[in-house]
């Protein structure tokens, strides 16, 4: 029989726990991912792109959409 005595801590965090220890805010991770990442031909960041399209689009923008238009086109580009 196998035990396992690890033990473990789960951390469970609602949109507002940040502020309680000092972490990014959403919106500092949606602007800190806007302008990381790879380049397009005109300088601007992929996310950038993404996210000045999601925006014309009047899609609520945040680091989390941006990171699922990401994972969506990586799942379509998989299989073309």
């Amino acid at each position: 029989m196998l035990i396992n005595n690890n033990k473990r801590n789960v951390f469970l965090f609602g949109a507002d726990a940040v502020f309680d220890w000092n972490g990014p805010t959403t919106k500092e991770l949606t602007k800190k991912l806007i302008k990381i990442g790879f380049k397009a031909s005109n300088g601007k960041t992929i996310t950038y792109h993404i996210a000045k399209t999601l925006n014309k689009l009047d899609y609520e923008l945040n680091f989390e959409t941006i990171l699922s238009v990401i994972e969506e086109l990586i799942v379509y580009y998989s299989y073309t």
